[in-house]
């Protein structure tokens, strides 16, 4: 309903868009990657999927992100992503998945070797865009602080 800036997503019904468009994505690559049980019993092909959403969700939220502001200033976030430690977590859990099975997909060396990269790539870019929106929390947590130790 409000606008609070002139970014495409600065304001409440956009940032509402933006989110519809990221939190689906998550929520499918977190159930995924959050159970290794679950992990270890997909296909070579709803792996894939895997890395076409991560990519998918990084893409959104890197671009929504650097190129908005939040209602209080700060990057304008469409979702709240996992913790960075979260992330590592089920980055060690997805890779000890893969080095179990990879052995056993139909797929040359060569090729694997450039998966396995682009899912690198893929955790690496979540991390840092999970990295920074922590980040971003922690220092408005510490700022609202200390506006109400002056109070």
């Amino acid at each position: 309903m409000s606008l609070w800036g002139a970014g495409v997503f600065e304001g409440d019904d956009q940032k509402d868009f933006a989110a519809s468009l990221c939190e689906p994505l998550l929520k499918r690559i977190v159930a995924m990657l959050s159970r290794p049980d679950t992990l270890r019993r997909r296909t070579p092909e709803t792996i894939d999927l895997l890395l076409c959403r991560m990519d998918a969700l990084a893409a959104l939220v890197g671009h929504i992100s650097s190129e908005n502001q939040g209602i209080f200033g700060g990057q304008l976030f469409p979702c709240d992503l996992p913790s960075p430690d979260d992330l590592a977590g089920w980055r060690r859990a997805f890779f000890d998945t893969w080095n179990a099975q990879a052995a056993d997909w139909e797929a040359d060396a060569e090729f694997q070797q450039a998966r396995r990269a682009r899912y690198e790539q893929a955790f690496d870019r979540l991390t840092a865009l999970a990295a920074a929106q922590h980040r971003q929390r922690e220092e408005a947590r510490r700022a609202q602080g200390r506006r109400g130790r002056r109070s």
